[in-house]
């Protein structure tokens, strides 16, 4: 891949055209409408209480 330095005011040249990444996005967000929605079992480790055993106090 060849590289350049760009001079001061040059616009970089896009890597894709908009309409190609707004088709991109409306596909990802359609495949994820298209899911359902995950939810952990209750016994998940996210869903435990956070035990803080450090003694400390606040200053």
């Amino acid at each position: 891949m060849t590289w350049k330095v760009l001079a001061e005011g040059e616009v970089a040249i896009p890597v894709e055209d908009e309409k190609s990444v707004r088709q991109h996005v409306e596909r990802v967000l359609n495949d994820q409408q298209a899911r359902p929605k995950y939810k952990p079992a209750a016994d998940h480790p996210w869903k435990r209480p956070i035990v803080n055993n450090a003694k400390t106090t606040p200053p």
